[in-house]
């Protein structure tokens, strides 16, 4: 099936890559589902719109929000539900509130301040603020943006298996107070989970929008 206009008019972008790219100032046509993310900083959602009703798909564990917690063990990664659960036994390697990294230093004055208060190890990754962690025996650095895109594959997983069908393209909100900087860097956190980010679009614009999807006429 067709993705309807998920945002409607709405002229707010994504960032465009370099060299060109991007969706311009032109209406694309998407082929299949399109889905909606709210990545939020301790949980998120995903929406899919079924001919015009926008519905907020159910997790496995049959809920509508999922943790934004990823968790690194020296088996294996965990995102969301199993990641929160087992956070108390392994806290120096579970991940909690990645999205307040996004677009920033290691040294910018925010990080340092929730550093102290964070149990998992903050780096330079690359010039912007990561995490060090223990994944299979190794100590692992990994950026803000890897951690917000495995939430967002989840959340991408959570889409595909309610649709039915591959997801490919995404609209993302973000806080209206969000920098370039850091709306760039959520952009990229869609790309690390295989998805296209269609457009970013402030959160409070979202919330309106799926009011009016939501409404007869």
């Amino acid at each position: 099936s067709e993705c309807p206009d998920p945002v409607r008019g709405c002229g707010e972008m994504a960032p465009r890559k370099k060299g060109g790219g991007g969706s311009g100032d032109k209406d694309i046509e998407v082929k299949g589902p399109c889905i909606g993310i709210d990545l939020g900083t301790h949980s998120s959602s995903v929406a899919v719109i079924r001919g015009d009703t926008p519905t907020v798909v159910a997790n496995a564990q049959g809920n509508h929000t999922t943790p934004s917690v990823v968790s690194f063990s020296d088996a294996e990664q965990l995102v969301g539900e199993v990641a929160a659960s087992q956070a108390v036994k392994n806290v120096a390697n579970t991940v909690v509130e990645g999205k307040r990294m996004l677009g920033k230093k290691a040294d910018d004055e925010s990080v340092l301040k929730d550093k102290k208060r964070w149990r998992f190890g903050v780096c330079n990754k690359d010039g912007k603020a990561g995490v060090s962690v223990q994944f299979k025996g190794a100590t692992t650095s990994l950026s803000a943006e890897a951690i917000c895109g495995s939430v967002m594959g989840s959340l991408k997983a959570t889409a595909e298996a309610f649709v039915h069908a591959p997801v490919k393209h995404c609209v993302v909100a973000a806080p209206v107070h969000f920098s370039e900087a850091q709306r760039e860097a959520l952009a990229e956190s869609v790309a690390t989970c295989g998805l296209t980010c269609l457009r970013v679009i402030s959160e409070p614009v979202a919330a309106a929008l799926a009011y009016d999807l939501d409404r007869p006429g």
